[in-house]
């Protein structure tokens, strides 16, 4: 499955398509105004670690790294990057794409290829705009300077987050969130503050999860 048709996009594939690719999915299943559009899911992407055989490499170069030095993270960064981009595209990754991009720049419902491409003819292919839509990239973080809006307890608030420490002191914690089409304050389950002073700093969450945080976060 390396192609999902925002139509096509179910609850259950947020790992396929990301964040920005499921709530596209899930507005277009409300009837919003979204323009056509296709995710490339993410098993497309293995299946391209798998076929270039890079895994191992990229393996080496992250055991080589010292991920609490900044300057060998972006090292590490860009090596890696460059291998991927070094590698042609697996034959059936890229006629699965292809053949996306094609039904949305003419027609998703000719079926006989001949057809296709004699419409195509003379024909420029759709302008689109490609976003990235990862299945880890937006963290649910607040900087402290931002304003938030919450329920503590039953008290309903907005301010800078940094103000509301105070207040919140143990009490149960409610954001604003939509449920069956339907905004409900829903329950914080667990909040992290901790201090960092002008770098990088990584934490290890209950969950065994580490991340690596930016200072006012």
């Amino acid at each position: 499955m390396y192609i999902l048709w925002l139509d096509q996009i179910k609850e259950d594939h947020f790992n396929l398509v990301g964040g920005k690719g499921f709530n596209l999915g899930t507005m277009t299943k409300l009837g919003l105004p979204v323009p056509e559009g296709f995710a490339i899911t993410t098993k497309a992407f293995d299946d391209f670690i798998r076929l270039t055989g890079i895994r191992d490499k990229i393996h080496e170069i992250l055991s080589a790294t010292n991920v609490e030095d900044t300057k060998q993270l972006l090292k590490a960064s860009e090596e890696i990057k460059s291998l991927i981009t070094s590698q042609e595209i697996p034959e059936k990754i890229k006629a699965a794409i292809v053949e996306a991009y094609t039904s949305l720049s003419f027609s998703d419902k000719i079926i006989d290829e001949r057809l296709r491409k004699l419409i195509a003819a003379g024909r420029e292919f759709a302008i689109v705009a490609v976003r990235s839509s990862a299945t880890s990239e937006d963290l649910p973080s607040v900087a402290e300077d931002e304003y938030v809006l919450l329920k503590i307890g039953e008290e309903i608030v907005f301010d800078k987050m940094k103000n509301l420490w105070e207040r919140i002191n143990g009490q149960p914690i409610f954001v604003p969130s939509l449920v069956e089409n339907k905004v409900k304050w829903c329950k914080v389950q667990e909040i992290y503050k901790h201090k960092v002073n002008g770098y990088l700093v990584k934490i290890t969450t209950k969950s065994g999860r580490e991340l690596l945080l930016t200072p006012n976060h």
